[in-house]
């Protein structure tokens, strides 16, 4: 069984222009959010390929996508869309300082960083074992049709 995503909400694309695509989890920043398309982590899609409608909605128009290297993407019927939140890991984003007052946002950024980051950690452990389980069940298909194979 699969554990359910905490940051990532995957879409099967059916066809169309401009799709509202909604999402359930939380984030910090709207800049923390992207779109992967089949997978390719590598070039994924920024804010600057989509309009929000509102907090948990954002518009894609497919017919106009640019990834983060400045390519083109087109979008064929059956690609997964991934929305995705993806929380800076590498920096921290509250700095705290002696006689800084501690406020509520500020605790609450660095408290949600430290959660966000530890959610799309797991998911990306779950996928990958989805995917060496796939894997292992591939492996098995073949060495079925190839025993039965030796045996005519």
């Amino acid at each position: 069984m699969t554990e359910p995503y905490y940051a990532r909400e995957n879409i099967t694309y059916e066809g169309g222009g401009v799709l509202n695509l909604p999402f359930p989890f939380d984030y910090i920043n709207k800049e923390h959010i992207i779109i992967v398309i089949n997978d390719d982590v590598e070039n994924y899609i920024t804010s600057n390929s989509f309009t929000w409608y509102n907090d948990h909605t954002i518009t894609l128009d497919t017919t106009n996508i640019v990834d983060v290297t400045g390519d083109e993407v087109t979008l064929s019927v059956g690609d997964e869309i991934s929305i995705r939140r993806s929380t800076p890991l590498d920096e921290s984003m509250v700095v705290f300082t002696d006689g800084n007052i501690l406020d509520e946002e500020t605790q609450n950024i660095a408290r949600l960083q430290v959660l966000y980051t530890t959610q799309e950690i797991w998911d990306s452990q779950q996928w990958l074992l989805s995917q060496m389980q796939a894997f292992i069940d591939l492996e098995d298909k073949v060495n079925d049709a190839l025993s039965q194979m030796s045996t005519i």
